[in-house]
Order: C-alpha cells, then structure tokens, then sequence
C-alpha cells in the first residue's frame, strides 16, 4: 500500500487537471483510498481509482520522498483501466 503524507500542488497541475474536468478534491479521495496502484513512466506511479462521486479516475504522481507526491495529472479512466480497477475490486470482494 502507497503511504502518500502530502500531494504537492502549484498553478500547472491545477490547471491541467482542471482541462480533465477533475478537482483537487477528487484527486486527494482517490490518492487516500484502496486505488490500484502501478509502475509508471519513468519512475512515476499511477494510481486507478474512485472518487466519492464514484468516478473513476488515474492518477499521475512523481515520488519526491517517501511519503510526498507531485501530481503529474489526473484525468478520467480510460474503459481498459475502468475494466481492470473494476475486476480488482470484484476480487476484492
């Protein structure tokens, strides 16, 4: 499990989640929650998972330490990430 302590946020980011129609907030309950976790692009983790409003998102974070995270973006799941955050909570369950 991903221990994330602090998201780090700065006019870029929030702007560029926002052209993916996805706020902050959403970002912060995905990032808190039993999201699916995978190795990204160099070195970057994405995260797949649901909002409060139980949208389903991915999210981009690069590591800074170990508990702190630069969101790279987030936007809406595509269907092959839905599909698979989807059977992952199905095991789940």
């Amino acid at each position: 499990m991903l221990s994330i302590e602090r998201l780090i946020w700065d006019p870029g980011n929030v702007a560029h989640i926002a052209k993916h129609r996805v706020t902050i907030e959403e970002v912060e309950q995905v990032c808190h929650s039993d999201a699916l976790i995978r190795e990204g692009y160099l070195g970057r983790i994405v995260l797949i998972g649901s909002s409060a409003t139980g949208r389903v998102l991915t999210i981009v974070l690069e590591p800074i330490d170990e508990r702190t995270y630069y969101v790279v973006t987030a936007r809406p799941a595509d269907r092959k990430e839905r599909r698979l955050y989807a059977e992952l909570k199905g095991s789940q369950q």
